[in-house]
């Protein structure tokens, strides 16, 4: 997580990081990273398997825009 943010330069931003609700996700040492990192997480409901397709369609359609991920960038300006 820690790399990405630095490569893709976006500390700082407003972030969201979806994931299921296994341990490695809830971790202490990993929610003291994502909150060192200011972002914010976000779980599927417990005992409900269809969440995370949703939120991947949702990911999906926005990444095939043309103006994709500018438009995300210049929304915070």
């Amino acid at each position: 997580m820690k790399k990405t943010v630095i490569s893709e330069k976006i500390q700082g931003k407003p972030l969201v990081l979806h994931s299921d609700n296994g341990s490695p996700m809830k971790a202490a040492t990993f929610q003291v990273l994502l909150e060192k990192l200011g972002i914010k997480n976000s779980y599927s409901r417990p005992r409900v398997s269809n969440d995370t397709p949703y939120s991947e369609a949702m990911f999906r359609t926005l990444k095939y825009r043309p103006e994709f991920p500018f438009s995300l960038l210049m929304k915070d300006l």
